[in-house]
């Protein structure tokens, strides 16, 4: 009951997000945010669905997916703030990155490697995103700043995680 709580928050809010970018389509970033948090519901229901059947590849497709979310916030931030969208090279670097890791994991079906795989891109993107947001030179509003710091805790909890994992 816990998963179709997230499950329906998280889509309330990617269709609120939509919703504000129908209102206020002036507002930079928001259509990322929208996507992101789209793509969130997604790997949710593909989470569920692996539970069921157990199928490995859906949760590399998951991984995948989160790696797609957490890059688009971080091109929302920088759209906001407003600064140059994400560049063909590094998006197209970080597509490669995630493409090779998960050809690995696949390969080498390694619960413990993909684990510390996903935290270690999972800390890359919440550190760069966090990064965007604190070290702007624009001026930070206390949510902002709540928020990057946010961005810093998830990155701090992930790389725990990863080396845990090993």
């Amino acid at each position: 009951t816990l998963w179709v709580a997230v499950l329906l928050a998280s889509a309330f809010c990617a269709g609120a997000r939509f919703l504000l970018l129908r209102m206020h389509p002036a507002i930079r970033g928001l259509g990322r945010w929208g996507l992101a948090g789209g793509i969130g519901v997604l790997a949710l229901v593909l989470i569920y669905l692996y539970g069921i059947a157990l199928w490995q590849p859906l949760l590399s497709l998951v991984q995948l997916l989160v790696v797609i979310g957490l890059a688009l916030c971080w091109d929302g931030f920088r759209r906001f703030l407003g600064n140059s969208p994400l560049s063909r090279q590094v998006v197209a670097m970080l597509a490669g990155a995630v493409v090779v890791w998960i050809v690995v994991v696949q390969a080498l079906q390694s619960l413990e490697l993909r684990a510390s795989g996903n935290a270690i891109l999972i800390v890359i993107l919440s550190a760069l995103t966090a990064r965007e947001l604190l070290a702007t030179t624009k001026p930070v509003t206390p949510a902002m700043r709540a928020l990057g710091w946010a961005y810093v805790i998830n990155a701090t909890i992930f790389l725990v995680r990863a080396v845990a994992a090993q």
